[in-house]
């Protein structure tokens, strides 16, 4: 259906608004939502991203053309983020991703002026889990909220036993085995994986204790 005929029914279906976190790999999943709900005439929708991804969001969105794109301005000067980064990729270094991800929060009033300005008003917001702290903006506006998280299963519940089960508890960061190499910890549900502190990035990989 044209873009033109699908305005004529927007009025009757939901109003989702879409926000991925800036690097490729979570935006890129969220961008092949916006067309299965497009296709599918399942909602309008508007996507946030940031001026430095608006071209490849624009790119991925070809075909979605009645797509709102929302341009928040990505904070610049914070310590620690390349000048004019403004996706993960371009960090210089896995250290940088915290500093990243703490810039992308202050990204949090300008989401909730455009949120509340909306017309139609949103139906839902999906954001990236990364983005946690929209879970208190959709809270505070009234908007019903799911967190999107756009990697695989098996990594997910990785993740989630990796914060079941602190590895700290067993072993510290740099210890080896009786071969000299990094030690491994498992999980009681998946005995068969061995993972080491470098196997995971940070902030995952700092003892959970010194980040509370």
């Amino acid at each position: 259906m044209a873009p033109a005929a699908l305005s004529a029914d927007s009025h009757v279906v939901p109003h989702v608004a879409i926000f991925p976190f800036m690097a490729k790999g979570h935006t890129i999943p969220l961008i092949q939502l916006v067309h299965h709900l497009r296709r599918r005439r399942l909602a309008t929708v508007t996507l946030f991203t940031t001026p430095g991804n608006a071209a490849f969001v624009r790119d991925g969105l070809s075909g979605a053309d009645d797509t709102v794109i929302v341009e928040l301005a990505f904070p610049a000067g914070v310590p620690g983020v390349p000048a004019g980064v403004e996706s993960a990729e371009g960090l210089t270094s896995v250290a940088s991703f915290v500093a990243f991800a703490g810039a992308v929060s202050l990204l949090q009033p300008q989401l909730e002026a455009s949120l509340a300005a909306m017309e139609p008003p949103p139906s839902l917001l999906v954001a990236d889990a990364f983005l946690y702290w929209a879970n208190e903006s959709a809270a505070r506006l009234g908007i019903p909220k799911l967190s999107f998280f756009g990697i695989s299963a098996f990594a997910q519940v990785m993740r989630e036993l990796r914060i079941r089960h602190d590895p700290c508890a067993v072993m510290r960061p740099g210890d080896v085995d009786g071969d000299g190499k990094p030690a491994t910890f498992t999980v009681p549900e998946f005995p068969h994986v061995k993972l080491t502190f470098e196997d995971l990035m940070a902030p995952f990989g700092t003892p959970l204790r010194s980040r509370r």
